[in-house]
């Protein structure tokens, strides 16, 4: 059985926080309700949400502010909910990353699909963050390794595919990944403190 999703809801309206807050959690959402940035801000503290759903205009700090603070401070994406339709206000919106913007007053049934699909937004663009990081990594694996590669090429008078099986070898029997071996390889490059005194 699938956890609930869970969604952090912040508005300074309480009968709206209450009466949507109420209805998402019977549409079997865990929801935690918010009715200020600093409320919300301390939620975020000590809960991963899988989504904000915050109102544009708050006293203190606007909705807007607080949507870039849950997602450069901890991650949290946004959808907003709004009294305001112009276009300004919207564009702010979407340019802050904002996933969903809804218009009040809406009733729960409207709002659960668009929810659903900051959700699966918010899970996408996880998932290419996810590749990035990935993709980020592996290319520094085998920059490090082409550099081992060389450095072998140069020291054992080997060829290319040579100092590759000589990098593989040494892996395999150290029981070490190969970019831990390539990495040590290059650092065996660097001057000693006492060398480089000379």
């Amino acid at each position: 059985m699938h956890e609930p999703k869970s969604l952090l809801f912040v508005d300074d309206d309480r009968l709206i926080l209450g009466t949507l807050g109420q209805g998402l959690r019977d549409a079997g959402y865990s929801v935690a309700l918010a009715d200020s940035g600093k409320a919300a801000l301390a939620f975020a503290e000590s809960t991963a949400f899988d989504l904000a759903i915050v109102d544009v205009r708050m006293p203190v700090m606007s909705g807007i502010e607080l949507a870039a603070r849950l997602r450069d401070e901890h991650g949290i994406p946004s959808m907003f909910l709004s009294a305001f339709d112009d276009q300004r206000t919207v564009d702010m919106a979407i340019q802050e990353g904002g996933l969903g913007y809804v218009v009040k007053l809406v009733t729960v049934s409207k709002l659960i699909p668009a929810v659903e699909a900051a959700l699966a937004r918010a899970h996408d663009l996880k998932t290419l963050t996810d590749h990035a990081v990935n993709l980020k990594k592996a290319l520094s694996a085998n920059r490090i390794t082409s550099v081992a590669i060389g450095v072998l090429m140069a020291e054992l008078g080997l060829a290319e595919a040579e100092a590759f099986d000589h990098l593989r070898r040494l892996a395999r029997n150290r029981r070490q990944k190969l970019e831990a071996v390539a990495e040590e390889v290059v650092m065996s490059l660097r001057p000693s403190s006492g060398e480089a005194g000379r």
